[in-house]
Protein backbone atom coordinates (compact mmCIF):
# COMPACT_ATOMS: atom_id res chain seq x y z
CA UNK A 1 0.00 0.00 0.00
CA UNK A 2 1.18 3.13 -0.53
CA UNK A 3 0.00 6.41 0.69
CA UNK A 4 0.15 9.02 -2.06
CA UNK A 5 -0.54 8.56 -6.06
CA UNK A 6 1.48 11.19 -7.60
CA UNK A 7 4.92 10.28 -9.71
CA UNK A 8 7.62 8.83 -7.06
CA UNK A 9 4.35 6.64 -5.98
CA UNK A 10 2.92 5.35 -9.34
CA UNK A 11 7.17 4.42 -10.83
CA UNK A 12 6.88 2.74 -7.33
CA UNK A 13 3.83 0.80 -8.16
CA UNK A 14 4.94 0.11 -11.68
CA UNK A 15 8.46 -1.78 -10.00
CA UNK A 16 6.69 -3.42 -7.54
CA UNK A 17 4.06 -5.30 -10.11
CA UNK A 18 6.88 -6.64 -11.90
CA UNK A 19 7.35 -9.05 -8.99
CA UNK A 20 3.08 -9.56 -9.16
CA UNK A 21 2.53 -7.53 -6.14
CA UNK A 22 -0.97 -5.86 -5.91
CA UNK A 23 -0.36 -2.06 -5.07
CA UNK A 24 -2.70 -0.03 -3.38
CA UNK A 25 -2.99 3.77 -4.10
CA UNK A 26 -4.03 6.49 -1.34
CA UNK A 27 -5.11 9.60 -1.91
CA UNK A 28 -7.41 12.61 -0.69
CA UNK A 29 -10.25 11.63 -2.80
CA UNK A 30 -9.59 7.99 -3.71
CA UNK A 31 -9.87 8.68 -7.43
CA UNK A 32 -8.61 6.40 -9.39
CA UNK A 33 -4.70 6.41 -10.71
CA UNK A 34 -3.49 4.40 -13.67
CA UNK A 35 -0.70 2.03 -12.24
CA UNK A 36 -1.94 1.05 -8.79
CA UNK A 37 -4.05 -2.33 -8.21
CA UNK A 38 -7.01 -0.27 -6.61
CA UNK A 39 -6.92 3.17 -5.23
CA UNK A 40 -8.87 4.26 -2.23
CA UNK A 41 -9.39 7.85 -0.29
CA UNK A 42 -7.38 8.23 3.12
CA UNK A 43 -10.75 7.15 5.29
CA UNK A 44 -10.93 3.89 3.22
CA UNK A 45 -7.08 3.66 3.68
CA UNK A 46 -6.86 3.46 7.52
CA UNK A 47 -9.57 0.13 7.58
CA UNK A 48 -7.08 -1.34 4.71
CA UNK A 49 -3.92 -1.12 6.66
CA UNK A 50 -4.71 -4.07 8.66
CA UNK A 51 -4.39 -6.03 5.40
CA UNK A 52 -1.28 -5.16 4.06
CA UNK A 53 2.13 -6.51 4.32
CA UNK A 54 4.01 -3.52 3.35
CA UNK A 55 2.88 0.60 3.78
CA UNK A 56 4.89 3.28 2.27
CA UNK A 57 4.37 6.44 2.68
CA UNK A 58 4.98 9.43 0.36
CA UNK A 59 2.47 12.06 1.43
CA UNK A 60 3.24 15.48 1.84
CA UNK A 61 3.20 17.66 5.23
CA UNK A 62 -0.14 19.15 5.22
CA UNK A 63 -2.57 19.85 8.59
CA UNK A 64 -4.84 16.91 6.84
CA UNK A 65 -1.94 14.64 6.90
CA UNK A 66 -0.12 15.80 10.68
CA UNK A 67 0.28 12.80 12.56
CA UNK A 68 -1.62 10.68 9.97
CA UNK A 69 0.69 7.58 11.19
CA UNK A 70 -0.01 7.75 14.79
CA UNK A 71 -1.20 5.14 17.59
CA UNK A 72 -4.52 4.33 16.05
CA UNK A 73 -3.47 3.63 12.38
CA UNK A 74 -0.05 1.53 13.62
CA UNK A 75 -2.49 -0.48 15.90
CA UNK A 76 -4.41 -1.46 12.97
CA UNK A 77 -1.94 -2.46 11.03
CA UNK A 78 -0.52 -5.63 10.57
CA UNK A 79 2.37 -7.57 12.90
CA UNK A 80 5.24 -7.39 11.64
CA UNK A 81 4.43 -5.05 8.70
CA UNK A 82 7.05 -3.20 6.87
CA UNK A 83 7.22 0.78 7.27
CA UNK A 84 8.55 2.70 4.36
CA UNK A 85 8.67 6.54 5.26
CA UNK A 86 9.86 8.57 2.06
CA UNK A 87 6.99 11.48 2.63
CA UNK A 88 7.47 14.06 5.40
CA UNK A 89 8.37 13.21 8.60
CA UNK A 90 5.40 15.37 10.25
CA UNK A 91 2.91 12.53 8.86
CA UNK A 92 4.63 10.10 11.46
CA UNK A 93 3.79 10.62 15.13
CA UNK A 94 7.43 9.63 16.29
CA UNK A 95 6.58 8.57 19.58
CA UNK A 96 3.69 6.05 18.33
CA UNK A 97 6.16 4.87 15.63
CA UNK A 98 9.03 3.90 18.43
CA UNK A 99 6.22 2.14 20.74
CA UNK A 100 5.27 -0.06 17.39
CA UNK A 101 8.48 -1.19 16.94
CA UNK A 102 9.48 -1.71 20.39
CA UNK A 103 6.45 -3.57 20.73
CA UNK A 104 7.42 -5.29 17.24
CA UNK A 105 3.97 -4.63 15.76
CA UNK A 106 6.62 -2.74 12.93
CA UNK A 107 8.73 -5.59 11.66
CA UNK A 108 10.72 -2.86 10.17
CA UNK A 109 10.95 0.81 9.43
CA UNK A 110 13.09 2.40 6.85
CA UNK A 111 12.85 6.08 7.46
CA UNK A 112 14.19 8.77 5.23
CA UNK A 113 12.86 11.56 6.94
CA UNK A 114 11.63 12.44 10.60
CA UNK A 115 9.44 14.63 12.74
CA UNK A 116 12.21 16.65 13.56
CA UNK A 117 15.29 17.18 11.63
CA UNK A 118 18.21 16.46 11.61
CA UNK A 119 17.43 13.44 14.43
CA UNK A 120 19.49 14.00 17.92
CA UNK A 121 21.88 11.29 18.28
CA UNK A 122 19.73 10.38 21.17
CA UNK A 123 16.99 9.85 19.70
CA UNK A 124 15.81 6.16 19.94
CA UNK A 125 15.33 5.96 16.26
Amino acid sequence: MIFGTENIARQIAKTLQVFDCDVFGINRSGRVVEGFTQTYSFEEGKEILRTVDIMINLMPGTPETYHFFNDGSFSNMTNGVIFINIGRGSSVDTRALIKHIKSEKIGFAALDVFEEEPLSKDSEL
